[in-house]
């Protein structure tokens, strides 16, 4: 026996990272199957084993990746390796290392077979052997649990105690032969029921385990074990679970009492759960009938309610001293691994971050306060230190109140208001706010609530801002509410600074240096206008600025002792509800403006309409702000000593044509320097010797000689030309399956870089984007839509200079992008979502394990796992890094990026397995049929902007809520695209395609002057107006039917019917003959299942649920004989419509399909380098018969012959039509064939001989033998080829 400590998956995981972290080596083996394990690379040569003791890993570098790469690459070598298990085991020869997956393999020489699992993985850098047995327990409880081996013939082994979470392989001697027993710990007896490891395959999935007592006033322990097994049916996994879970989902801590429903006032089991936790009870048999109640602070005990009853309810009342009632909801389902999950939960929680106390009401018809909360006035306005200080709250405020702890709030369970749930709040000395909806997910809104009105006093206007998101985690059923202040004020100078609402008479409003505080408006008869001013010193306040709108600009601040101005630049970010106001020093290298006084006298400035003026000494310059910045039409009055005053735009680069002033003519130019635009005045020459035709001809030839190329010699330094022909990436999921494979074809990267700047372009001629999934309505997602006249379909420019190092200078940005077509279906979609969220959550706890976190929260009640989200946008900090200011800022002289054309298209597809959990899955469940949309052409505008002076993130904000815009400004395009409405955009489209081409098409041969062209333009115009009417016509006609037809689909109930015609609708007809031919095969089908449904409905009820099962089937045939025959009916038209509208492109070349058929994966699940011919066989295998075989059959092989393929499977072999794949001619299974025989006759080929008469359908005789026609040539081939493979799966050497 090892002596070695047991090693669990985790700390395997964490091992091996450790090990590869140290040195990063090609390959690592682990040694889990609790027996010592000798490997080696290259034969059986004893020199070359190697000891691999119990949980020991080791590094592997084979000789020939020791050699030179390039000798390496010449050797072509493939890496095997043999293994040795310690015992009467025979050897493991040649398994590959490369190939990542999970191997079973029999190393048992004897009569009981025993089964060792090779798993290849790939982490950090390095390929991880990991050899164990086919059974691992894994442990789900919240204590250890012990087991005990039972060998027949030999001693019993006590394994390991397996802790919470853990898992561990069963011992590879122990695996195929021994009887598992369980207990806690060693107060309890090992259990009376038995797993026998060598029967896991005919075993129940889910077994009650009872573990008695060694004391009799104790309680026994009861939990469930869950078989699971992999699809090849060769690993297991044992895992234990609890029999019952309270799972608390409140925001506070949760009592309970467990009773017996059949005892008054039982108490079997009580304690308390922490927010965001679980218990687990193990000492009630989970068939009593149970009862429970619970309770949390501020509420009192609620009434008991059933729990394994035949209906249990699914809502709790709970009320709180003041009689008023928190409904609360109850999760109770009972799992697939057996045991009976209870979760508490309310519809929302608030969450104050406002850092003021905030009283919720609900609203409609019911507008009584919240549950669980007071109003009393009095606490409400003593929250702060006195009336004003919501007006400034922040870091600094000293509230009390200023607590994110989340509040239950719910709504009646019955409402009629057609806007949902709806609630108002009251802050402070306000009045309620309006009724607002809280029961949309996503919305941001601003909640205005003004003071109540006092004589002789300013009202103020108290701005809450709202944010509704989604509950992550298992809090996924709530919505969160978060309360934050609309505008929070940061201040990163290096000065304390007061601010205040322009013309209002608030008090002071001091914010420290570093500080940031909350603020809301103190009088709304004023401009909601912010002015800020320095502490320290006689500063006058600032103009006025607007804080709503994302951007940056300067302010002035002015000292009252002398000519001293102070410039703060102002920064608006939002993030999420509340917008951030950042108050930063004025960069000097780069100001807003910049005034150059060229001439030889004093300059006087000011803006005009301001009394202030700044003084420029001849020769010399100023940084330079508005006084006013909130002015729109601003323009600055520019005075020399002696003469009168000009008026000049700041905003406008031009430059002027010379200007007399008095006894001088001034040369006036606005240019930009960088980010900054520099004004610059220059003497010409005196006004007695200048008249307006030489200051013309001056001004003319100044403009030409700056138009005119600087011929400068540029040096490159260094350049990079990238030219590829095409590049493939293949998503694959976990299952494993392929999800989706990008194409990219010419792609052009040329990169120049010199002293003065660096050029970049980049360009991809081709992109598309194919759905893998089979039999999915859209095989190609994404593909662009290329004109004659337009070769590239993305293309990337950038020009960025070196001339400043503080900030990122770009001559030119430019990004374009060609008009594509988007197309998505619901399974797709979730398929992504889950797959994106797996990855996430795999990089996030790699992050947290780099960072040597735990990945938990360490709060007792769990608080960060929900409202970490949200934290610290309001009360004592506010959510802006100080460190933020920091980022490197960007200036563009020039930034475009074309505007976007989408043909947007998205099909739901019916019978698909949703994740609750999933916000994207609940919405399209709800919208059902009516979430077909049809061609929806969405335009999202350019962004175009010159001289933009920016941070990163707020570039960023801009262009994301440009796009969000963008597309709120066309749903209205999707919503009239869709197919319920017949999809009348779409028709009004081609129709209007239609008419201009009638007109259009003669009018350019007219211009000709010939009539035969005439003639041809009139031909030409009234071919596309009857083939678009046409199509604009049957198109909206097929789609309204069709969703008829989908609906009254729905109110049948029979899903397997729902499913067969879903899978038959996703083969599309190419013609109006094929048109009509599928829907009389439509039709058929519902008057079949209509007629039919009466008697087997019934049957099949009694079959699966007894006389409850029976009448529900009745119930469901009388609905299917009225239904089914009128969906047919349907069908037949909305065929028919299909068929005669793509009859009108019918000529138009080809449809698009995808670049090459979905990855192939085998029984084993490896995942093995592309093949064409494997891939090609098992789409055939999964699209005939409308995916037949999908869930049951692997691919094997595949061969042509004359007029049809063979495929065999691993459970069939197939005749096929050659020319419609989709459609089988016949098949037996592997099982039912006796064996085969090669006809000698010239038009006969290869006899399969079966055991049995057997038929492919009910419309075909039984028969005891298919024949496989083919050419004599080639019939010695065929059958040498079916033989080899029926001896291989039939696993014989004579066949």
């Amino acid at each position: 026996d090892d002596e070695r400590a047991p090693v669990t998956t985790s700390d395997m995981d964490e091992l091996a990272s450790k090990r590869i972290q140290q040195k990063l080596y090609p390959y690592f083996i682990l040694n889990n199957t609790g027996v010592n394990v000798w490997y080696w690379l290259s034969g059986p040569d004893e020199n070359g084993l190697t000891l691999l003791e119990n949980n020991e890993d080791q590094p592997i570098v084979p000789e020939f990746m020791k050699s030179h790469r390039k000798a390496r690459m010449e050797q072509d070598t493939v890496p095997v390796i043999c293994f040795q298990v310690e015992g009467e085991f025979t050897p493991v020869r040649n398994l590959p290392m490369d190939k990542v997956g999970t191997y079973v393999i029999n190393i048992s020489p004897l009569e009981h077979p025993v089964s060792l699992a090779y798993e290849v993985t790939f982490r950090m850098g390095s390929k991880v052997l990991r050899l164990h047995s086919n059974v691992t327990v894994v442990n789900h409880m919240d204590q250890p649990i012990e087991s005990f081996v039972i060998m027949p013939e030999r001693d019993s082994r006590e394994l390991p105690a397996l802790g919470p979470g853990e898992s561990l392989p069963v011992p590879v001697t122990f695996a195929s032969l021994g009887l598992l027993r369980f207990r806690p710990s060693k107060e309890y007896r090992w259990s009376d029921v038995e797993v026998n490891l060598a029967r896991l395959g005919s075993a129940p999935s889910t077994t009650l385990i009872v573990c008695g007592t060694m004391r009799s006033a104790k309680e026994p322990f009861l939990f469930y074990v869950h078989l699971k097994s992999s699809q090849s049916g060769k690993l297991f996994e044992l895992s234990f679970h609890p029999s019952i879970v309270i799972e608390n989902l409140l925001p506070y801590t949760l009592e309970y009492r467990l009773g017996n429903r059949r005892v008054r006032n039982s108490c079997l089991y009580s304690g308390h759960i922490h927010r965001g936790k679980h218990t687990s009870v193990t000492s009630i048999d989970p068939k009593t009938p149970m009862r429970i109640s619970v309770k949390i602070p501020f509420f009192n005990w609620s009434d008991p309610v059933d729990l394994n009853s035949k209906n249990p309810p699914e809502l709790l009342k709970m009320t709180d001293m003041n009689k008023r009632t928190l409904i609360v909801h109850i999760c109770n389902a009972v799992t697939p691994e057996g045991m009976r999950r209870i979760s508490f939960y309310t519809q929302y929680w608030m969450v104050n971050k406002t850092g003021s106390k905030v009283l919720y009401r609900r609203g409609g018809l019911d507008n009584s306060l919240a549950a669980g909360q007071t109003m009393d006035t009095d606490e409400c306005q003593q929250s702060l230190a006195n009336s004003s200080d919501i007006l400034v709250t922040g870091a600094s405020s000293g509230t009390s109140e200023s607590s994110d702890q989340p509040f239950p709030f719910s709504v009646p369970a019955f409402r009629i208001d057609p806007r949902g749930d709806l609630a108002s709040i009251k802050v402070h000395k306000s009045g309620w706010s309006d009724n607002f909806s809280i029961a949309t997910q996503g919305t941001v809104l601003c909640i205005e609530i003004d003071e109540e009105a006092q004589e002789g006093k300013s009202v103020a206007s108290y701005q809450i801002g709202m944010k509704v998101s989604a509950g992550t985690g298992p809090f996924w059923r709530t919505k969160i509410i978060t309360f934050s202040p609309r505008f929070v004020i940061v201040n990163q100078l290096t000065l304390a600074v007061n601010y205040t609402q322009k013309g209002a008479l608030a008090p002071l409003a001091p914010i420290g240096r570093g500080e940031q505080k909350a603020y809301h408006w103190s009088d709304n008869s004023k401009p909601y206008q912010l002015c800020i001013r320095l502490s320290e010193g006689t500063w006058e306040w600032s103009g006025g600025f607007d804080i709503h709108d994302i951007g940056n600009f300067c302010v002035k601040m002015r000292n009252r002792n002398g000519d001293q101005s102070y410039l703060a630049r102002v920064r608006i970010k939002v993030d999420g509800a509340t917008t951030f106001v950042i108050l930063n020093a004025e960069d000097q290298e780069f100001p807003d403006y910049r005034i150059t006084n060229m001439t030889r006298k004093l300059m006087r400035i000011r803006q005009k309409g301001c009394k202030f003026w700044d003084r420029i000494s001849a020769g010399c310059s100023l940084s330079y702000a508005w006084d006013e910045p909130s002015l729109s039409n601003r323009l600055l009055a520019v005075q020399l000593t002696g003469g009168d005053i000009i008026e000049l735009s700041l905003d406008s680069l031009k430059h002027y044509e010379p200007i007399k002033v008095s006894s001088q003519v001034l040369d006036v130019e606005v240019y930009a320097e960088g980010p900054t635009k520099v004004l610059c005045v220059r003497h010409l020459a005196k006004a007695k010797h200048w008249n307006k035709r030489r200051m013309r001809r001056a001004h003319m030839k100044r403009e030409k000689e700056q138009e005119a190329p600087q011929q400068q010699p540029v040096i490159v330094s260094l350049q990079l030309q990238l030219i590829m022909s095409g590049i493939g990436v293949s998503v694959i999921d976990d299952t494993p399956e392929e999800l989706m494979y990008l194409c990219i074809e010419g792609i052009h990267l040329d990169y120049k870089k010199s002293a003065d700047e660096q050029a970049l372009e980049f360009s991809v001629n081709w992109l598309q984007v194919d759905n893998q999934l089979y039999l999915t309505p859209f095989p190609v997602m994404l593909f662009p839509i290329m004109h004659e006249d337009r070769r590239t379909f993305f293309s990337l420019s950038a020009v960025k200079s070196s001339k400043s190092k503080s900030i990122d200078y770009f001559h030119y940005f430019g990004l374009a992008i060609r008009e594509m077509d988007l197309k998505l279906d619901e399974l797709f979609l979730l398929k992504m979502i889950k797959f994106v969220s797996f990855i996430t959550d795999h990089l996030k706890m790699m992050a947290e394990r780099d960072d040597g976190s735990e990945g938990g929260s360490s709060h007792p009640e769990g608080r960060a796992s929900l409202t970490d989200s949200s934290a610290g946008v309001g009360g004592s900090q506010h959510g802006y890094t100080a460190g933020a200011g920091d980022e490197m800022w960007l200036y563009f002289e020039q930034f475009d990026i074309s505007p976007i054309k989408v043909i947007f298209s998205f099909a739901n597809v019916s019978a698909v397995e949703r994740d609750t959990s999933s916000t994207v899955s609940r919405v399209l469940s709800r919208g059902g049929v009516l979430a077909n949309v049809d061609c929806a052409p969405l335009y999202l505008n350019e962004v175009h902007t010159e001289h933009p002076f920016t941070s990163r993130s707020d570039l960023f904000d801009r262009i994301s809520q440009h796009y969000v815009n963008g597309v709120i400004r066309e749903f209205h395009k999707v919503l009239g695209s869709a197919d319920f409405l017949g999809s009348p955009i779409n028709f009004m489209r081609t129709l209007g395609t239609g008419v201009y081409d009638f007109f259009n098409e003669p009018a350019l041969a007219w211009k000709e002057r010939s009539a035969k062209q005439f003639g041809y333009g009139l031909v030409r115009g009234t071919q596309s107006l009857v083939k678009h009417s046409g199509f604009g016509v049957f198109n909206s006609f097929a789609k309204f039917t069709g969703i008829v037809g989908k609906g009254a689909a729905q109110l049948t109930f029979d899903r397997e019917y729902i499913k067969e015609r879903e899978m038959l609708n996703r083969e599309k007809p190419h013609h109006a003959g094929e048109g009509i031919a599928f829907g009389f095969r439509d039709l058929g089908l519902g008057l079949f299942q209509g007629i039919g449904g009466i008697v087997y409905e019934p049957v099949q009820g009694m079959m699966e649920d007894g006389l409850v099962g029976a009448i529900k089937g009745a119930a469901r045939g009388v609905a299917g004989f009225g239904l089914k025959p009128a969906v047919g009916v349907v069908d037949l038209v909305t065929r028919t419509a299909e068929g005669i509208r793509n009859t009108t492109t019918y000529w138009d070349g080809k449809g698009r399909d995808r670049v090459r058929p979905p990855r192939y994966f085998g029984a084993d699940r490896l995942l093995e380098p592309y093949s064409l011919a494997k891939a090609q066989g098992q789409e055939v295998l999964y699209t005939v018969e409308e995916g037949k075989y999908r869930s049951t059959d692997f691919y094997m092989f595949h061969l042509e012959v004359d007029n049809c393929v063979i495929l065999i499977s691993d459970r069939h072999l197939l005749s096929i039509n050659k020319f419609n794949p989709r459609l089988e001619e016949w098949n037996v299974r592997i099982q039912d064939i006796r064996g085969l025989e090669m006809s000698p006759n010239q038009d006969g080929g290869v006899i399969v001989h079966l055991k049995k008469y057997s038929s492919s359908s009910a419309f075909e005789s039984p028969t005891a033998n298919r024949v496989i026609f083919t050419p004599i040539t080639e019939r010695e081939r065929v059958y040498e080829t079916l033989l080899t493979w029926m001896k291989r799966l039939k696993g014989v050497s004579r066949f």
